[in-house]
Parts: C-alpha cells; structure tokens; sequence
C-alpha cells in the first residue's frame, strides 16, 4: 500500500487425516491512523496430498487416529520387535511443564489364546527456548582515556515466544567507567535502559526480544588508568528464563603527563634580608589521565659563597639529598618540594649568581610529552644596607678654659642592613675659630687620613648591625671668644653597594663657646609634710649657693620669698655669711668651689590649714657682677605640704548596769559617749557613727547631742574640735517591765567615720557600752492558799518569788490588787500612790534562788473570801543609815507555828528599826520601820519580806531594835 508496500507471507502446513480449518489474518503496526482499511489476500494456496501409510507392525498393521493413536492388525514373528514413531504438535499456548503420556494394555493373539501386555509411558517435557546472553568490546585494547563500546546481545531467534521482562545487571570492573557521553542505547523493545557517566552500573529492565528476533544494548566505557579488565556480567533473566553470564576483558595501556616547574619568592633577593629569605617552589603535576607512580626529580642548585640550603619539605613523596621521590601522584593532582635557602648579609651581590634546575628522571608509566620534564630558576643577589651618621657632642655651651679636652665630638655610623657594607668612605669637617685646637681623631675601626685633620676621610667596612665611631678631641682654651661658636660635620662620600636611605648620611653637631661663672642655688626642706602642731620649730628650710666656676664671682645678693598661710609663724632666719633683712641676703663674693647657707626656721601651729603646698620657700639669685654661664639653676623653691592628725579617743559609759525594767521610768537607762580630741592638730568634721540594738520593749526615750554638734540617722557629726577638747552625747532609753532579761541586751556601738585630718591610734577611735537587764518579766510568783492562823487571828498566804533572770535582783516589792473591802493586809510594807499596799524584799536575790514571802490579811469578821493577785517591782535596795539609841528587848520567844517574837516597852508614835545579823558584824535593816501604836511593841519575824529567810531555817540569827532620832 502507500504507507509500506506489500508485503508477503509463506509458510508450509503439515494436516493430518481429516477435515481441517485453515484461518490466516493479518496485523497492521505500521498506521497511526484508525479508520485506514487493510486489505489481505491468499493466493497460491497448494494442498499436498498425504502419502499412504506403510504398514509398521507386519502386515496389515495399521495406525489411526489423532490425539489418540491406535494400531491394530500386524503380526510379529518369535523374536521380532517392531516400532513406530508419531509427530507431536505442541501449540504455541501450550503451557510449560511436564506432560505424562501412557498407553493402553496390549493384547495379541497367540495359538488361539489372548495375551496381555504392560502398557507404555513416558513423559514429555515443554519447556521454552532461552535466549542466548553475550557481551562484546567492539575495542579489546586502548589507550587510558579512550573510549570502547561495549555491546550486549541477547539472541532469541530459536524462541517462537517473546522474551519479556528482560532484567540485566552489569557492574564494570574497579578503574572501568561509562564514558561522558555513555552514547548508550538498546534495539530491544521498551524497558528502561539506566547508565550514568562516570558510574560503574549499568542495568535494562522491562524490555522485550521479540521471537526469533536478535536485539543489544550498547554503552561506551573508558578508564583513566591502565590494565587488563575482566568483566563478568550478572545472570540475564527473561520471562524465557535464566540466560545465565556473559563475559569480555578489555586491555587499556596506561600513560601519564608530567611537568616541572619552578617558583621564586623574589627575583632579586636581598643579602642578609632575614633567616629563609629565599624560597624555591617546585611543582609536578600529572595531566594524567592515569596515575603515576614511582616518579623520581633529581634537584640540583647553584649557590655563592653565604647562600646555604635550610630546609626541604616535601608535600607528598620525600626529599633526600637531591632526589625528590614521588610514590604515586593521581591524574589532575600536583605535588609541591619547597626548598628555603638563607642569604647571609656577606653575600656576594651577582646576577643570576642563585640557580636551581630539577629533572624528571624515571617514572612507571608513559609520559606523554617530554618537554616539560625540566625547569629552571634564577635568582640575583643585591647587597643593600643602611648606613646612618649621627655626632654627639657636650651639653650646649661649652665652658672656656675648664681644661684640656673640654670639648669632644663623638661621630658613631651605624649600619641597619640588611646586608654588611664595604669600603665606606666619611667626610669629617671641623668649624674651628681661635682659641680651639684639635687634640686628636680616634676612629675604633678603619683609618683617619691625614691623622688628626680637620678635614680627613674615615675609611672603613661595617658589618650589618654594628657601628663604629670616631671620636674627636679638641681643647676650647680661655682665648675663645665668649659667644663663638663650634661645629662638627660628618658626610658619607662612598660605598660599596646600595645605601637605602640617604636622609642619614650626614650629620652636624654645633656648640657655642660660653666664658662666666655658674651660680648654683639649691635648698633643702622636709621630705615629708609637717604635721600641724607637731612642735616648735618644726619646719627648716637650708638654701646652699656655691660657684661652680671657671670664674669668681663677686656683688652677690639673693632673694628668699616665703609663702604661707595662718597658723605658721617665722622663728630665725640665719646666713653663714653676709647679712639677710627684707627678704633680701647680701652675700658678697664667692669664689670657685666655695658654697655659704641660709637657715630658715618655722613653727606650724595645730591650727594651720591643711594645704598642699602650705610653705613655699624660693632663692634666687638676684644680682652679681659676672655674666651666668649656665642659666636656670640660679634659683630653688622647696615646698612643704601641711597636713593634721588627730587622735580622736572614743568611750562610753552608762547610767547603770544592770538596768532594772520597769523601775524609775521614764529614761531608767541612760549611755554616755564622749569623743576628746587628744591632738596634736585641731580636728574638723568630726563625725562618729553611733548604732542601738534594743531588746523588745526597750525603746530610746531621746538622744541629746552637745553643744554645737548634732544627730541624725545614726550619724553624730561633731564638727570642729581643737586639742584637748571633747564633746559628749546622751542616749536616754525606757526599758519597760516587759522585756525579757538577758545580758549585754542595750547596746551603742560607736566608730570615728570620718574627719578632715588623719587618724591616730585607731585602737580608741571605736566604743562599745552595753547594759545587761534584769526583769519582772523574768520571775515566777506561784502563790499558796489563804488560809486563817487562829493563833493570830490573821489569813496568812506565802507566795514564792524565784528569780529566772541570768543576774541578781537587787530589790523588788509584792504589790496585793483586788483585795475585798475590809481587808488590809496586815504586814503590808507602805502603799503606792494609787494605795496599793505592797510588801517590800529589800534584799538581793540571786539569779536561779527562791524567797517564800508570808502574806497576812486582817478581816474583821473573818468571813474569808480573800483571792488577791500579785505584782512585782523592781527596785533599788533602800540604804538609809540609821541614828538612835538601842533598845531593851525581852528574849526572844519562838511560836508554835515557828515564827520568833521580839517584845520591848516603847512608846506611841515612836518610830524603831528592827536589825538583824548571822554574824554580829553585818546587820540588815527591816523595811519598814516599825511605828509603837501602845506602851508595849511586839514585833513577829515570820521570814520574808520582813527578813531573808524564816528563822527556822537559820542555825542562829542576832536581833537588835534601835529608836530612831526624831530628825531621821
């Protein structure tokens, strides 16, 4: 047709016996389009005719049938074997695997009998025809870097069916790559062909080999280095089956591309410039494209007498002597020899003098281009130096007539390198006016020519960092004229080699001739400031004018100014020689080398000001007949600071220790802090730091700070106090009958902040004053029952007070509260204000003891009903010293309950103290006096209040009774 042409099909039938259908079709895969008709005709169509069958069993035997065979008739002879084959058509949808075919049993006819035989079976395998799998190198042998194109092939053209499902795996043996492009590609249909460049995997999977169709894949493949590569594929597999490995080796000659070159760090290396100054860069590189190995460069270099080899470091293989050797050097990758030499600064200069040449001498592979397989460098050598000239002389001017040799010159040239310097040539020129001479030119290195000229040539060598000097020695003598002047030129004329800084090639030197005498002033003072106050005569000042010459000196005056504040006062002001009024000394004439003094003598008062200078004493000259030669050290000024100290003492005392709470409020407590200045200054801005610690309950009642100071913020600022005189501050407190006792609990704690002046002895600049507590707070009042004593008509209740404070209670009293009316207490000891009667201890009671006192109640009916309750206060013991006569008593009589009586005649309205003592030395008053209410007084020691213990329990106890004086 239009689209491909006709095309042509034959093909041979084999029929069996019978009837057969014959069905022939044909297949477009050519059109795109559809709705195209295609048209087939058959013609020629031949139909054989099938032979006629021969007999295969004897005669008359026969075999019919088609999918099953029968064979009947035939006869075999004794010993006769016959057999026969049919063809077997196995359809192209036929499945794989095993078929088992078996016959039926066989019968004969044997002399008029039936026999009977086995039947026949075999199996028939199907299995398909699998593909044949081979690989090929269309090249067997290259170059390294050179591409082969690998081919598989895969070979179904014995198979009727399609070899689908194609899966094949390759991986290309270590060093064998797919080139760049892989050109691959495959005539196989479909499937996915994978193969990057530059990898080692190739694989086609999916693909199809149509029957009886022979299809490849195809990739190009290189390496870089060289051998024999074996390459075994994986096992192709199909829908066929398992096409097993296919295998090819391809050989690639290995070759290398190496070049040398060298690099210098400078071109033209400067002698001396510095350790490793010079370094020769070496590169091998390998273009590849395989790797090199067993590479050897021999090196070699030419060097001058002061050039050496310091090191060389190699960054792959190793350098020993002048082989450089490379083990393996990879294609693109370049090795480096770094060679340092050391140019010492006695260098010869020279051009191109430094040489250094490596050859490639051997290397296992290849080279591909043997024109790079040497390098050379060259280096020249300069020789540079810097060559400076300085001339030193005497401090400007120079003193005429002093002496020989009065003037030297030192010229001193120096080289800074960096390399040595040879056959310098210096111009020394002398401005000499009359009266100077030339003593001598002395150069420490080299020559002077002509010796001793004031125009001569200093020729020398100098080595880099050394120097050299000439001296010259000449003598200004006392004809040289006051004024003239001196000068010392030095000029670096030649040289051999390069001066690289000519700004300091000369060097002048110019002194000026002075003639006259040096009046020299000094003075001498305190080094360290004066301390106001610190005595008479404390400050000496000593001003000293000597003549240093060369000439007499004669008119001399000098002017002594001093300067100071209040408080400093003159004591004397003495010269050595001359006179001194006004402020002005008239000294006279002096000769050389002679020196006179004046003294001048202070006292700083303790009220002079701290200042910084506080004296200032300057002495000049202020006239003499001779010019000064050296002017500036005519005239001195000494200062002396003034400062204060003060020893600011610090104490602290109070009002009472311990305090007792609750007792003589308000302001039971007091502390006193006194600050005195103890000198030697006046001290100003005093200020004391004053802190409280106050137990709970305690309170200050108010703080009084001293005349012209005051208080705020715990901050006691003082003021000025001048020596010997002190200032005080009262601390007033209220400790009430709740706080708790305790030692050391009221405290001041007070420090010297801050003054103008400096401090002495801090040792007392601090204080401390504490106040221990004793408290009501702190004891225990248990009380007995009230119960009547019908000896005396009397309710009696002891209560016991124990005292739990850690100190003594000096003296405390019972307060009765809540007493019904018609009750008194009976041995009650006086009342308060408010008429609350109390019974009154006037003894000390130590801390941990206990006193029972006995309470007595008077009721006149005795109806009972009495529930007082108690109160404590604490109170100073009652010291009244008594005046009488002594009193007659009866022997004391002892109650039965106990108690002691003490009878005596008395009279009404007189008034008795009662004493008592364990030992007849120390007597204790009873409080109250007792008042004679009759002609006849009994008087009951029943224990505490009235006494300190009961009677009983004392082993003796003295009684005495005094009438008091009517005055007391």
């Amino acid at each position: 047709d239009q689209d491909s042409g006709w095309q042509t099909f034959t093909t041979n039938i084999s029929l069996g016996a019978g009837e057969h259908t014959i069905l022939l079709g044909g297949y477009n895969n050519k059109s795109n389009s559809g709705s195209e008709v295609m048209q087939v005709f058959f013609d020629d169509i031949q139909i054989g005719t099938p032979r006629t069958p021969t007999p295969i069993c004897g005669p008359n035997s026969a075999l019919a049938g088609s999918n099953v065979l029968s064979l009947s008739g035939g006869q075999l002879t004794p010993g006769q074997t016959c057999s026969f084959q049919v063809g077997v058509k196995i359809p192209l949808a036929t499945s794989f695997g095993e078929y088992f075919n078996t016959t039926s049993l066989i019968s004969t006819e044997v002399i008029g009998s039936t026999l009977v035989g086995f039947p026949a079976t075999d199996t028939l395998l199907i299995a398909p025809v699998v593909p044949d799998f081979s690989m090929n190198f269309g090249s067997g042998a290259i170059n390294a870097g050179e591409n082969s194109t690998l081919t598989f092939t895969i070979d179904n053209s014995e198979s009727q069916l399609p070899a689908e499902n194609i899966a094949l795996n390759h991986q290309l043996p270590r060093g064998l790559i797919l080139s760049t492009p892989t050109g691959s590609s495959t005539t196989c249909q479909g499937g996915t062909l994978t193969a990057v460049s530059g990898t080692d995997t190739i694989t086609y999977t999916g693909g199809t080999a149509p029957p009886g169709q022979i299809c490849e894949v195809t990739v190009n493949v290189t390496s870089i280095e060289g051998g024999e590569f074996a390459n075994t594929s994986n096992e192709l597999t199909s829908s066929l089956g398992n096409s097993g490995t296919a295998s090819d080796t391809i050989d690639i000659q290995p070759f290398v591309a190496i070049s040398l070159s060298i690099d210098s760090s400078t071109e033209i290396v400067i002698a001396g410039s510095g350790p490793e100054n010079l370094t020769y860069i070496i590169t091998a590189f390998n273009g590849g494209p395989s790797t090199a190995t067993d590479i050897v460069i021999d090196q070699s270099e030419t060097l001058p007498s002061g050039a050496s080899m310091v090191s060389a470091i190699t960054s792959l293989g190793s350098f020993d002597q002048s082989n450089w050797s490379i083990p393996t050097l990879l294609s693109g990758e370049s090795a480096t020899l770094t060679i340092t030499y050391s140019v010492e600064r006695n260098t010869e200069s020279g051009n191109n003098s430094i040489t250094g040449t490596v050859t490639l001498t051997s290397v296992d592979q290849l080279d591909s281009n043997n024109s790079d397989n040497t390098a050379t460098e060259f280096t020249s050598v300069s020789n540079v130096f810097d060559i400076a000239l300085d001339t030193t002389g005497p401090i400007e001017p120079v003193l005429a007539a002093t002496g020989p040799g009065n003037l030297v010159y030192t010229i001193t040239a120096s080289n800074s390198g960096p390399s040595d310097a040879t056959n310098l040539g210096i111009r020394e020129a002398l401005n000499l006016p009359a009266g100077v001479s030339v003593d001598s030119i002395i150069p420490s290195v080299g020559s002077f020519t002509p010796a001793n000229d004031p125009n001569g040539l200093w020729s020398l060598d100098l080595p880099f960092g050394e120097t050299a000097t000439l001296t010259v020695n000449l003598t200004v003598g006392a004809d040289a004229p006051d004024g003239g002047s001196i000068s010392s030129t030095s000029i670096l004329e030649s040289a051999s080699g390069t001066d690289s800084k000519n700004s300091n090639d000369s060097a002048t030197e110019t002194t000026t001739i002075v003639a006259g005498s040096d009046l020299v002033v000094t003075q001498s003072g305190p080094e360290a400031p004066i301390v106001a106050g610190s005595g008479t005569g404390n400050l000496i000042y000593t001003v000293e004018v000597l003549n240093q010459g060369p000439l007499a000196a004669t008119g001399i005056e000098l002017t002594e100014i001093l300067n100071f504040g209040d408080g400093i006062t003159i004591d004397s002001v003495t010269p050595t020689a001359g006179s001194f009024s006004d402020d002005v000394w008239t000294l006279g004439d002096l000769a050389v080398g002679v020196s006179e003094t004046l003294q001048v003598v202070l006292t700083v008062g303790p009220s002079a000001a701290i200042t910084s200078p506080g004296v200032t004493s300057t002495a000049a000259v202020s006239a003499a007949d001779q010019r000064e030669i050296n002017p500036g050290d005519e005239s001195a000024t000494t200062t002396a600071d003034i400062i204060r100290e003060v020893d600011l003492a610090v104490s602290a005392t109070n009002s009472r220790d311990p305090v007792l709470a609750g007792f003589n409020l308000p302001q039971n407590l007091f502390h006193t802090i006194t600050v005195v200045n103890n000198g030697p200054s006046k001290a100003s801005a005093v200020a004391i730091n004053i802190g409280e610690t106050l137990p709970t309950g305690a309170t200050v009642n108010s703080i009084s700070a001293g005349p012209g100071t005051s208080f705020a913020d715990s901050l006691w600022t003082v003021g000025d106090l001048g020596v010997g005189a002190s200032s005080t501050i009262i601390y007033y407190f209220n400790v009430s009958e709740t706080v708790a006792a305790g030692f050391d609990l009221i405290k001041n704690e007070t420090n010297v902040s801050g003054a103008n002046e400096t401090l002495l002895n801090a040792a007392d600049d601090t204080a401390t004053i504490s106040t221990d507590v004793v408290s009501p707070f702190s004891t225990r009042l248990p009380q007995g029952a009230v119960a009547l004593d019908f000896q005396t008509g009397l309710f009696k209740q002891v209560i016991t007070i124990t005292n739990d404070n850690p100190g003594t209670l000096p003296s405390f009293r019972i307060l009765v509260n809540e007493l019904p009316d018609g009750v008194t207490v009976y041995n009650s000891q006086g009342a308060t204000i408010d008429g609350i009667s109390y019974l009154l201890y006037n003894q000390a009671l130590a801390s941990g003891e206990s006193i029972d006192l006995v309470v007595e109640y008077y009721q006149a009916d005795a109806s009972g009903g009495i529930e007082p309750t108690f109160k404590i206060e604490l109170l100073d013991p009652e010291e009244e010293q008594v005046a009488g006569e002594g009193v007659n008593v009866d022997p004391p009589k002892i109650l039965p309950n106990g108690d002691l009586l003490i009878e005596f005649d008395s009279q009404i309205d007189q008034i008795f103290t009662i004493q008592y003592s364990n030992d007849g030395e120390t007597w204790t008053n009873v409080v109250p006096d007792v008042v004679a209410g009759g002609t006849r007084l009994q008087w009951i020691d029943n224990g505490p209040p009235k006494t300190s213990s009961h009677p009983r329990e004392e082993k003796r106890r003295l009684y005495r009774v005094i009438q008091k004086d009517a005055d007391q």
